[in-house]
Formats: structure tokens, sequence, C-alpha cells
């Protein structure tokens, strides 16, 4: 492209434009194929690509950005969940620690104050 700009072949504006549209449908397709990992977690482990154990917390992580999406919690409490599912034992010393209860999946219901 630097060659193509320095034989005013194409105009730098017009480069960055390019490189700009590209590197959005790039973003665009990326988004698109994580969106389809859900779906494809059954394939997944029939495949090898992750265990039954790795894909249950995607599936659960999946449902967190869900109710985040949906205005059920906010994201402080999604990334407390998130750590939770990630590291229960770590969540559940600091639970402990802070004498706080879990906000596990499980536990954390969006209060009526919010």
């Amino acid at each position: 492209m630097e060659e193509a700009i320095a034989s005013a072949e194409v105009d730098a504006d017009v480069a960055r434009e390019r490189a700009a549209e590209g590197e959005r449908r790039r973003t665009m397709l990326e988004t698109h194929e994580l969106e389809k990992v859900p779906e494809r977690l059954d394939s997944l482990v029939q495949q090898g690509v992750v265990t039954e154990d790795e894909a249950e917390k995607l599936r659960e992580l999946n449902k967190v950005e869900a109710r985040v999406k949906s205005g059920e919690i906010t994201e402080t409490e999604a990334t407390e969940i998130r750590n939770s599912l990630m590291n229960p034992k770590a969540v559940t010393n600091w639970n402990e620690r802070s004498g706080r209860q879990s906000l596990s999946p499980s536990n954390t219901c969006r209060s009526s104050s919010r």
C-alpha cells in the first residue's frame, strides 16, 4: 500500500479509508463468528477443541453476557460473576473475608432498588 501511495497511484486518504474499511469488515466477521460459538460448543467438545468443563463455563459466561445486555445485571455484577465462574475458590475466599454473599449466577438477581 505504501508503494502505491508513494507512486501516487492511490491517494493517501483513499488508502486510509480502504484500510479502515478492511478493519471494520474483519471486526464484523470476527464478532459474527464469536456469536456462533455457544451454538457450536457440543461440536467443539466432540472434536476435542474444548473440554466439557470448559464448554459449560463458556455457556455460563454467555448467559452472563445476555443478562448484561438485557439490563438484568450491571457490568460490575457481571464482572464478579465472571470471576466466580473462572476461579470460584478465590471468589469464595474473598466473599468470606468481606462477609459478602456470593454473586454466583444462581445467587444473583437484580434488586428493585436499581
